[in-house]
């Protein structure tokens, strides 16, 4: 079927082509870049999202994904360590013994009770993904150990038919007798009687007994409950049958030398992991955030190599080496064990620097990308030592992202001619001031959008800052979409599967701008109650209180007392000021404030005065991106 010449012309390259209705109207020539997964459906170089995309629009950009990048970099990292795998394995079936199990579950919190833990839950380990759940189910492992392998043995004593467990009452204890060996020195054990008098209490955590030496001293001492429990099992000809129960194999393996130790690095390698996925999982994470991030984990991963994190420092002072002993609980393998890891150390913190710097840096081999890292101020040249060098420091990068997105830039009113020369006037006024050196990233250029971005100006940097904020549009991941998808989720349950898509959309929206409507000087109430009585189908709101004249007062009243009543929030698309639109729908962009984008990204996101018409290029982009 042959499609009519209207229709043939149609396409994303043409500047007329606009997607959606009146003032929220895309034009897809305007788009900046895509981020995607690494799916060959989006990534793919002849036949992906991006490529069908540019061959219409070809200055798009395509972005791997940050946060994805950086689960890929980790799992690739620790993939086919052993230990680690050993400890995930574990982990995961000290769960699954419990979840499927209402009656384990309840003897679990009987045995938190008993040991003064009351509140803790149980969270897998299983198929997370992101750092920061890994990172909290790690958590979650370590402050349950105890617990759990307390529980554990008691559901082994029942099995193979003990009297006496971790959770028998102390005065089960008095009387009874155990033997205690001792190396002499000479290569052999010297072994001693001993018996339980009596019970002394709980300190320190734990249930203490006094107890006699069986010898001609008959010398004095106190044990644990664990201790004593620990001998009594090594007397008794059930150990075998204790251990070959199934409670009695995990309790084994999560008593390993091995695993604790291994456990306490992987929430230390978490914790590094955490802190960057969850900055480039913000909105409106910048390429800024990336480079530094990437940078300040690959330093504190190498680190842990050589210096124990928090929660090693943690283990090796909880940890009582004379007697192999962990928070009472005796640990196996002690010495394999602290072998076994540090081969693991070695690897593991060499191999996620190497996987983390591979991918990211194949991220940012891109030429736009790596251009656009030229307006971090805190890689260019000193102004007292290496004036000559910061002069024409980013010249080339320059120049990179001005053929790449002129045809935005010029959309916007730039002057392709003016731009080096304000870019070396902005390099000496930043690094020859130290109030604006010593700004982050974000808040520096936001101070350059609110006070040095008019085109009027001669001292100004109209151009150069334009540049800048086509950069800042670039979309470089993907949570913000994804964090949608858990809100729907958590929204549409189970129980509300029949719940209609208006409802659901609603829902979505107060629980997206609840936070920033905490604040009732936020909420548009006039725009709402306006939208409220245009809808009604019944004319139930003709009364004097909902008229046209009563609502103008109203609004000019809410408009005094908070600006306008406009919502807060930051970039990102996920609040702040809501950015003009023009009155008459047309598209034309004011070239004196770059189509909205400096008062958008600056720091005082003010409205522009009724009437201006000048918002479209940073309406189109910013959404469309």
């Amino acid at each position: 079927m042959e499609l009519e010449p209207e229709l043939e012309k149609v396409s994303l390259h043409n500047s007329n082509l606009t997607i959606g209705p009146g003032p929220n109207q895309i034009y897809p020539s305007r788009l900046l870049s895509r981020s995607l997964d690494g799916a060959s459906v989006n990534m793919g170089q002849h036949s992906g999202v991006v490529a069908l995309m540019k061959r219409e629009v070809p200055h798009v950009l395509g972005v791997h994904a940050v946060a994805h990048v950086l689960e890929l970099g980790c799992a690739d990292a620790v993939k086919d360590e052993e230990l680690i795998d050993e400890m995930l394995t574990t982990s995961q079936e000290g769960y699954v013994h419990y979840a499927g199990s209402g009656k384990k579950r309840l003897t679990f919190e009987t045995c938190c009770a008993y040991l003064g833990e009351e509140g803790r839950k149980l969270l897998s380990l299983h198929g997370i993904r992101w750092r920061e759940s890994s990172y909290r189910g790690t958590i979650n492992m370590l402050k349950t150990w105890r617990a759990r392998c307390t529980d554990l043995l008691e559901e082994a004593r029942l099995e193979a038919g003990m009297l006496l467990g971790p959770l028998s009452s102390p005065e089960l204890f008095v009387k009874k007798t155990f033997r205690k060996k001792t190396p002499d020195g000479r290569g052999t054990d010297k072994i001693f009687k001993i018996k339980v008098l009596s019970y002394q209490g709980v300190q320190g955590g734990a249930e203490m007994f006094k107890c006699q030496y069986q010898t001609r001293v008959q010398e004095e001492e106190s044990f644990s409950k664990a201790d004593i429990l620990g001998y009594l099992i090594e007397d008794s000809n059930k150990k075998d049958a204790l251990m070959a129960s199934s409670a009695g194999k995990l309790y084994y393996k999560m008593t390993k030398y091995s695993y604790v130790k291994t456990l306490h690095f992987w929430a230390d390698l978490c914790s590094e992991g955490k802190i960057l996925s969850k900055t480039l999982q913000r909105s409106g994470v910048l390429i800024s955030d990336v480079t530094s991030g990437v940078e300040d984990c690959l330093t504190n991963v190498q680190k842990l190599s050589s210096s124990p994190g928090t929660w090693m420092k943690a283990f090796l002072t909880d940890f009582d080496a004379v007697e192999g002993r962990l928070d009472g609980i005796e640990l196996s393998g002690i010495e394999e064990g602290e072998r076994l890891y540090k081969d693991m150390l070695r690897s593991v913190c060499g191999r996620v620097r190497d996987h983390l710097s591979e991918r990211f840096v194949s991220l940012l081999k891109n030429p736009i990308l790596k251009a656009a890292c030229i307006f971090e101020h805190v890689r260019w040249p000193s102004y007292e030592t290496a004036k000559e060098r910061l002069q024409s420091h980013g010249d080339d990068e320059i120049q990179t992202l001005l053929s790449h997105f002129g045809t935005v830039f010029d959309y916007a009113g730039g002057s392709r001619d003016s731009v080096l020369r304000e870019w070396t006037r902005l390099k000496m006024e930043v690094m020859k001031d130290d109030n604006l050196r010593m700004l982050k990233y974000q808040e520096l250029y936001e101070r350059l959008f609110d006070q040095f971005s008019d085109k009027d100006n001669p001292r100004h940097f109209y151009n150069v800052l334009l540049l800048a904020a086509i950069v800042q549009t670039i979309a470089i991941d993907t949570s913000i979409c994804e964090r949608g998808f858990s809100l729907m989720n958590n929204l549409k349950t189970v129980r509300r599967s029949s719940m209609g898509k208006t409802l659901l959309r609603l829902l979505m929206v107060i629980c997206s701008l609840g936070a920033a409507w905490k604040e009732p000087t936020q909420i548009p109430v006039t725009e709402i109650i306006e939208e409220w009585r245009a809808q009604s189908a019944r004319g139930r709101y003709e009364g004097e209180a909902w008229s046209a004249q009563a609502l103008a007062d109203l609004q000019a009243e809410s408009g005094s007392s908070n600006g306008g009543g406009g919502s807060g929030g930051g970039r990102g698309g996920g609040g702040g000021n809501p950015m003009p639109q023009p009155e008459d729908g047309r598209a034309d962009v004011d070239n004196h404030t770059a189509g909205g984008l400096f008062s958008w990204l600056g720091r005082n996101q003010q409205q522009q005065p009724a009437g201006h018409a000048g918002t479209h290029l940073g309406t189109r982009m910013l959404d469309a991106v």
